[in-house]
């Protein structure tokens, strides 16, 4: 996403070859079947293109949406698509806004001239937000200084909490796997256990003599004889 106020040559140009780079970083090493996430390059522009036919339809249109096509007008690849703002046609006032697109249009046209947040934006924790990072954008070197600190004891915070309870994630995830393998041992020499008992029923049952039997399974002779 770009903000550019002042008319540029090449600016087309321009954002086409920057989103090449979120393509090319999609890159995997290795194997790798060159399925693309979709890129969304949107320019914000305080101008308007100025290659338009004299009665060219799109002329005072606001938002131009340019995907790759076809001779057919066909999508071709519907994975990247380029959005242009043109601040300058959108002339709505606030009283005429009526979808939600007029409203971030507006917003973002008189952002810069807000010495308070409008009524129709205050019940709307996005546009609250906005105002707050475009605040934070306006510190001084003091200001910036402060919140920085201030931010900085917060993600330590955090850090430390987060460290803590995915220290207690990996003990509960070890103590779960200890169990598992206890309770795995068991089961084997349970199972064991029963596999030498019906050896010794059937050498029993073959005539073996005791001794003979407890050498080979193991079992002791009292087990032996409540066979």
């Amino acid at each position: 996403m770009e903000l550019q106020k002042a008319r540029q040559d090449y600016f087309r140009e321009r954002t086409v070859f920057y989103s090449t780079f979120p393509i090319r970083e999609q890159a995997e090493k290795g194997q790798w079947n060159f399925n693309l996430k979709a890129v969304f390059c949107v320019g914000i522009l305080g101008f308007t293109f100025n290659d338009y036919r004299s009665n060219d339809a799109e002329r005072p249109k606001v938002v131009h949406r340019i995907k790759l096509k076809d001779e057919e007008c066909r999508v071709f690849y519907d994975k990247l698509t380029y959005v242009y703002l043109e601040m300058p046609n959108f002339s709505k006032d606030i009283d005429h806004l009526t979808t939600r697109l007029d409203k971030w249009l507006y917003f973002i046209n008189n952002l810069e001239e807000f010495h308070h947040l409008p009524e129709l934006f205050r019940n709307d924790v996005v546009f609250s937000d906005v105002v707050k990072r475009a605040e934070i954008g306006n510190f001084n070197r003091d200001q910036l200084n402060a919140y920085e600190g201030s931010l900085k004891i917060f993600r330590d915070n955090y850090n430390v909490v987060e460290s803590a309870r995915n220290e207690g994630i990996r003990k509960g995830i070890e103590e779960g796997r200890r169990e598992a393998i206890a309770d795995k041992e068991h089961y084997a020499a349970e199972r064991a256990r029963e596999v030498q008992k019906e050896m010794a029923a059937k050498c029993k049952l073959m005539g073996m003599n005791v001794d003979d039997i407890a050498k080979l399974t193991g079992l002791t002779y009292a087990e032996i004889s409540l066979l």
